[in-house]
């Protein structure tokens, strides 16, 4: 039956490989994925678990945001695991926050459907602030447990094979040569992040990627609820949608330039609090850091893991403990994402922004149907 189907064979099973499986898929296509690990091991399941909404500038981005949180929306009561709906809190800390927060509001809060919250309400709620920025859009789910029963659903659900430990080793025309042997297809696409440069070196080149390092932590808390995700005004300096206006980039720049003599450590590490709690109240993840080489970097900086941890303790107004802490690496790039056909049938589609689980699924229709 299959054997009239257009053949898609995709490298890399993250969360970039599976939206483009599950938009194949639904699009008429046999398809075939390659992972050479036994699970998917990289920046999809280092993350925050976070479906963001607030932080994407106005124009295509934000549409792929929206669109993708509706397929999450429509996708994750079927998978059967933990999610939650609880939008988002950024708090701002500080008077250059606050600013921040408030002429986005004016300008540009209607649009994106946020609500200015005051200090008493801030208080109320258990958190450190002048005043918060309220965002209802955003998802939140354990990239951990979600990428594998993503996998699991697409293989009993969508009829999609999903080959792990089965590297890749080479990549000529509409042939893959793997570790099990030569797989023929209509069209190949690569997801498989940065990792592409050892199939495509030109193109990896040509591409102006470097590596984004992150570091993240596992913490312990007196147990309580925490349902929204957590931010700061620190993540205006981070998202562009921060940016939109010329009065918010000179509040961006004014803050940028406080750091910068005040905190050097915050810029130095790149450093901007997300605070996000899953299904334990007695645990939080916590970050992240960035630092932009052209290899990740070996060694994680413990003044970095301890400034995230203070922010955070003082952001809940409770001591925190560290668990674990790990290293995240994704590509990063000028853009967003870049979407490159070297030949015709051959893509490459890079999440450049680490924003994989925000917009992935819609950005991933978007290419199939571009096929």
């Amino acid at each position: 039956m299959n054997r009239h189907k257009p053949r898609l064979a995709i490298v890399g099973a993250g969360m970039l490989g599976l939206a483009h499986a599950l938009a194949a898929a639904e699009r008429g296509y046999q398809v075939d994925v390659y992972e050479r690990d036994s699970q998917a091991l990289g920046a999809s399941v280092r993350n925050f678990g976070l479906g963001l909404h607030l932080g994407h500038a106005r124009g295509e981005m934000l549409e792929l945001a929206r669109a993708s949180l509706q397929r999450w929306r429509q996708i994750l009561p079927e998978l059967g695991i933990w999610y939650k709906e609880a939008g988002s809190l950024m708090v701002a800390r500080n008077r250059y926050e606050a600013e921040l927060l408030e002429c986005f509001q004016q300008a540009l809060g209607s649009e994106y459907g946020t609500q200015l919250m005051s200090q008493h309400q801030i208080t109320d709620a258990g958190w450190q602030g002048d005043s918060a920025l309220a965002s209802p859009h955003e998802i939140g789910f354990a990239s951990a447990q979600l990428i594998p029963r993503l996998s699991a659903w697409l293989q009993q659900t969508k009829d999609v094979r999903i080959h792990y430990q089965c590297a890749v080793l080479g990549i000529e025309d509409q042939v893959l040569h793997t570790a099990q042997g030569l797989m023929k297809a209509d069209h190949i696409l690569l997801c498989s992040g940065h990792e592409f440069r050892h199939l495509m070196p030109q193109l990896y080149a040509d591409s102006g990627i470097r590596l984004c390092s992150l570091q993240m932590q596992e913490l312990g808390i007196a147990p309580r609820r925490i349902a929204p995700t957590l931010l700061t005004g620190l993540s205006c300096l981070h998202y562009p949608a921060f940016r939109q206006t010329p009065q918010l980039a000179l509040l961006a720049e004014r803050y940028q330039a406080h750091l910068q003599e005040q905190h050097p450590q915050i810029p130095e590490h790149g450093i901007h609090l997300i605070v996000q709690q899953l299904d334990d109240p007695s645990r939080i993840i916590v970050g992240d850091t960035h630092h932009y080489a052209d290899d990740a970097a070996i060694f994680q900086s413990a003044e970095a893991d301890v400034i995230l941890r203070e922010l955070c303790s003082e952001l809940l107004q409770t001591p925190v403990s560290a668990i674990r802490h790990w290293q995240g690496v994704y590509a990063s790039a000028a853009q967003p994402y870049q979407v490159l056909r070297p030949q015709p049938h051959l893509t490459a589609v890079n999440m450049t922004a680490g924003i994989g689980m925000s917009v992935g699924l819609a950005l991933a229709a978007q290419v199939v149907e571009s096929l």
